[in-house]
Order: structure tokens, then sequence, then C-alpha cells
């Protein structure tokens, strides 16, 4: 059984299939993605991993890890022309496969109060965090998103071009 180092000196025992098929099932989702793309999804799955709730974490790391996540949706949004639509149905994958841990409420807000993103930036956040929550479970989404107001959610850092993709995206799911 092969040994991981969690950075404070502790190592502790992964099952060396389990390592392997995690690097399998993340290179799948990189997989034609685009640059921008690769960079934001895999930004996400990095999120998961050091915010795992199991995991122990610095306050100052968090911060940046609540930051970085901000700035790869935002980047997701506003500039990835090429494959969007592929790109924000990996994100939701990610975040519905990880909705009872990193994503529970009582762990994906944490730290919000200390980021440095500006009043505007974080209320923006929290409201893409809600956004992905309630989308990410495909079976419901059209009840879900006849509730969302995008205008509210979209409103602020998020470019026209950007809020015009993210509707375009949800469209076909509210006129099914």
């Amino acid at each position: 059984m092969a040994q991981v180092n969690t950075g404070n000196g502790i190592s502790i025992p992964v099952n060396q299939n389990v390592a392997f098929s995690k690097k399998t099932e993340e290179a799948s989702v990189l997989e034609g993605l685009s640059s921008v793309g690769r960079s934001a999804v895999a930004t996400v799955m990095e999120y998961v991993d050091k915010m795992d709730p199991k995991v122990i974490k610095n306050e100052e790391e968090s911060i940046r890890r609540q930051v970085g996540l901000y700035k790869a949706l935002t980047m997701t949004i506003n500039r990835n022309d090429q494959d969007f639509n592929k790109t924000w149905s990996a994100i939701l994958k990610i975040v519905n496969d990880n909705l009872n841990g990193v994503f529970h409420d009582s762990k994906v807000f944490q730290y919000m109060h200390n980021t440095t993103l500006s009043a505007e930036k974080r209320k923006t956040f929290q409201r893409l965090l809600y956004l992905l929550k309630a989308t990410a479970p495909v079976q419901g989404r059209k009840l879900v998103l006849r509730q969302i107001d995008f205008k509210k959610v979209l409103a602020f850092d998020i470019t026209g071009v950007g809020r015009q993709r993210v509707l375009n995206y949800y469209q076909p799911y509210m006129d099914a």
C-alpha cells in the first residue's frame, strides 16, 4: 500500500488503485477541452481535492482556493468561447458528485467572509455557487431553473457575452 504525505508530516496509507482510478477519471474529464476549459476544470478538481472536509487545511490556503474557484468560474463564463457547454457540463458534474462533501453549504462557504474579493464579487461568487449547486443534478433542473433570477445571478463581473453563454446553456432545459 502506498503512503501519501498530508503536508503536515503525517503519512496516510492510500490504495494505489483508488489513486490510479482518480487520475484516470481526471484525465477523461479534461480530454478534448480547450486550454481555458482545461484550466477551469482542473482548478475545480483541485479545489475539490484540497478543500475536502477530511483534509486538514489552513485559512490562508483555503482563502486562496476560494478566490481561485471564483476566478475559474468567471473565466469560464467570460472567456470560454470555444467549448463553454462542455466545460460547464464538466463543472456541473464535479459539483454534483461532491454536493454532500466540499460543495455542501456547510463547507463551500467556509472562509468566504475573509476572501480578498470585493463585496460585489463575493456576492456574485455566492450566487454562482448556488446556481451550480441547484442545477448540478440534471433531474429536476427544469423546475429549479424557473426559480432562478439570471439577471441577479449574472449582474456583476460577468460580461454580456458571458451572460448569453450561461443563458444559452440552460435554455434547452427551460424549453423542455
